[in-house]
């Protein structure tokens, strides 16, 4: 484990040219259209995606289809905001120099075999690269990372397949995950409907961890709740700061931990070096940040649309309408059962109530509707 300094979290401005880039480079390209690096170009280049400047870097070509490719960053034509480097590992540390002295804003790390693996010089390695970028004040995502999307500027950064439905719609969420094939897998949802901002992986996150990245989403416009997938940090104390500022904004934050057993926690430090830490502790956390934890990962997108949509609530707890009182009596079992509130409606909302629900109902909360509202649907849309 690289043990570092602990640090503020990034300001958005930081990373704006990182993950909202005006222009980009791709290093790595090559005329196999199957390697990392051609279809990361192409993810990125097609048509109706990215609307900027996407330049290829590879010293083996002059011109890769009918389009020219450069022999190295510093021999662009502009200094690229945003460098996607699909090299092997022995080649990636050149690269990560020539794009600082080059001045690029960040830098995407495919590669992998670095700190995650344990071994004291890929460790090294790691640390290096992380020294290189922070002397040059360049962001770095990865390294063992599958890359990010920023799906309101048409921008699939990566080198998989993946889902892209255009612009996102009023109300999208954004995803960051720690691991990138769990948050590329659940991008598919947005082949069922759902509408995503953007999806922000960190691999090893020896730069921009987690915690940046729901800081960043905190503070953009596009994105109004937030979903998270990780396995564990370092210093849990900065995911708290951001949350806190998702608090600030007004953005929901919905976490799905991985990494809760002991072999899940084993499994963690080699997949991306991370410390997975205690399950009850991150809860305990959790809950007093007002971060929402969900125990099934497959409830984290529909839980995360919700409340991207839903109003702020107004008290603690939820509102029981049924038709029928049998279950009005079951939902309030359960709701204590859960140590769920019931808060009572407001005057204006039971005067509303009242009028609507027959004396055999029940106005209140849990309310019971009866099934007369069924022949009302004009006036139960006002409840």
């Amino acid at each position: 484990m690289i043990i570092t300094t602990p640090r503020p979290l990034y300001r958005s401005e930081q990373l704006t040219r990182t993950f909202a880039p005006r222009s980009i480079a791709v290093v790595g390209v090559s005329t196999n259209p199957a390697s990392f690096g051609s279809i990361t170009y192409a993810n990125i280049a097609g048509p109706g995606r990215f609307t900027g400047p996407v330049y290829m870097v590879n010293a083996k070509y002059d011109r890769i289809g009918d389009q020219p490719c450069y022999p190295s960053v510093g021999a662009l034509p502009e200094t690229p905001d945003c460098v996607f480097i699909a090299v092997p590992r022995e080649a990636v540390e050149a690269v990560v120099v020539e794009c600082a002295k080059r001045g690029v804003g960040g830098v995407v790390l495919f590669s992998s075999g670095f700190s995650e693996t344990g071994i004291p010089e890929r460790i090294a390695q790691q640390q290096r690269l992380l020294e290189i970028a922070r002397a040059a004040d360049m962001r770095l995502v990865g390294p063992n990372c599958v890359g990010f999307m920023n799906y309101g500027l048409g921008l699939v950064g990566t080198f998989g397949t993946a889902s892209y439905k255009g612009s996102p719609r009023p109300r999208a969420i954004g995803l960051v995950s720690q691991s990138g094939a769990i948050g590329a897998a659940l991008a598919q949802a947005q082949e069922h409907g759902l509408s995503l901002s953007h999806m922000l992986t960190c691999g090893n996150a020896s730069d921009i961890d987690v915690a940046d990245q729901v800081a960043y989403l905190a503070t953009d416009p596009g994105c109004q709740a937030i979903a998270c997938v990780f396995e564990g940090m370092n210093d849990p104390a900065r995911f708290l700061a951001a949350a806190a500022l998702c608090r600030e904004t007004g953005k929901p934050l919905v976490v799905h931990k991985l990494g809760t057993s002991v072999r899940g926690a084993q499994a963690a430090v080699s997949h991306t070096g991370s410390v997975a830490g205690s399950q009850a502790a991150y809860r305990a956390a959790f809950e007093q940040a007002g971060v929402i934890m969900v125990d099934e990962l497959e409830a984290l997108l529909d839980t995360t649309s919700f409340f991207a949509k839903a109003p702020a609530p107004q008290a603690r707890g939820v509102a029981v309408a049924a038709v029928s009182g049998g279950a009005c009596i079951l939902l309030a079992d359960k709701a204590e059962l859960h140590g769920v509130d019931l808060p009572h409606p407001t005057p204006a909302t039971m005067a509303v109530l009242e009028n609507l629900i027959p004396e055999y109902g029940a106005p209140g909360n849990p309310c019971d509707m009866t099934a007369q509202v069924l022949s009302t649907p004009a006036a139960a849309r006002l409840l």
